[in-house]
């Protein structure tokens, strides 16, 4: 967004025109600066209550999952390409100014691409567990027809050179709401409609039981308590 041609017009224009007109100019920027803003706050909180490993693992099958490690690398690797992307604007905006909306278009298809990596994942796993899980369908709701209502408006500012911006909002948009009609048919329409909660809570028991029968297997640790509950 701020590689756009028409995003640096209007913003020379807030030196002559007044704060309300530099407002409207700059609506874009803001509304961009806003969800990356909000993004790295999730990724704040994701990295703060991201769940440590207090004790040794007490089964092989306990240490395959993600650990507080992987967390701070995912982190990191975000802010990294964020200063990286950031830099590189500058820098060819300050140097080669005449190559800037060709390097826009390839943040925009490489930002599609992401967001797809994104998306696939979920998309398969929801079809996968048949459930809707900790998926908020409201959230959904609302995010999806406005996720179109912003490429929209952004598609009337920048016009059509700015495809690379508006364009992986309404990439997005689509697989939100390809997400949004698969949790709507299993919460209200499939086979289990309702339980999706109760079979996810029913899913955590299993995985509760084969985790207590691995211990077993694997035998005794340190904080394997030395009097059993025989009732």
């Amino acid at each position: 967004m701020v590689s756009q041609q028409q995003t640096l017009q209007d913003a020379a224009c807030c030196k002559d025109v007044s704060g309300l007109s530099c407002f409207a100019g700059l609506l874009g920027i803001l509304q961009v600066a806003t969800q990356l803003i909000s993004f790295f706050a999730i990724l704040t909180l994701f990295v703060i209550f991201f769940p440590r490993e207090t004790s040794p693992p007490l089964s092989r099958k306990q240490q395959e999952g993600p650990t507080y490690r992987t967390a701070l690398v995912v982190a990191f690797m975000c802010i990294v390409h964020a200063a990286i992307m950031l830099i590189i604007t500058l820098t060819v905006g300050f140097k080669k100014p005449s190559t800037l909306q060709s390097w826009s278009d390839f943040c925009g298809i490489t930002a599609a691409i992401l967001a797809s990596i994104q998306y696939f994942p979920q998309i398969y796993t929801t079809l996968r567990l048949r459930c809707v899980g900790s998926l908020s369908i409201p959230m959904m709701c609302i995010q999806t027809p406005g996720g179109l209502v912003w490429a929209g408006s952004l598609a009337a500012r920048l016009g059509t050179k700015g495809w690379s911006t508006w364009g992986i909002l309404i990439v997005t948009a689509c697989l939100q709401g390809t997400l949004l009609v698969l949790s709507v048919f299993f919460e209200y329409l499939g086979p289990n409609k309702g339980h999706s909660h109760d079979y996810t809570k029913d899913t955590a028991r299993s995985q509760s039981a084969e985790s207590s029968d691995a211990l077993n297997e694997d035998g005794p640790y340190e904080e394997t308590p030395l009097l059993r509950d025989s009732r």
